[in-house]
């Protein structure tokens, strides 16, 4: 005799089908969560881990690109740039964790008089 119960359907969909689909997900969600990216950084830079409040001037560094090994800015803490001759955009590679919880600020600087602004990293220059 048959168990009528694995033959039931919800809504069209064989029970066996819907359990293995929500199985499925199950295993291919926290794999998501997960996910790794190779940024391509050599670690070069060290790690970035300011406690206070942080300017930093490109002017040594006219790529803009920077390799860290982590990055972390904690709560309460803003990194600002200082633009380069260039005025290339900030990059950051970074080859493990990068946390941000305060400010990383790359704005400009605000316009007067409608003549235009200087843009912050990468940013428009009048």
């Amino acid at each position: 005799m048959r168990n009528r119960a694995i033959q039931r359907s919800i809504r069209g969909v064989k029970l066996p089908s819907l359990v293995l689909c929500v199985g499925l997900f199950g295993v291919w969600l926290p794999a998501v969560g997960q996910a790794q990216v190779t940024s391509g950084s050599d670690g070069s830079d060290g790690a970035l881990n300011p406690t206070t409040n942080l300017v930093i001037n490109m002017a040594v560094r006219p790529s803009g690109i920077y390799q860290y090994t982590s990055v972390n800015v904690p709560s309460g803490v803003t990194v600002t740039f200082l633009a380069n001759a260039n005025n290339t955009p900030v990059v950051w590679l970074v080859q493990s964790n990068c946390t941000i919880s305060g400010y990383v600020d790359v704005s400009g600087q605000t316009a007067y008089g409608g003549s235009g602004s200087a843009g912050g990293p990468g940013g428009f220059q009048a």
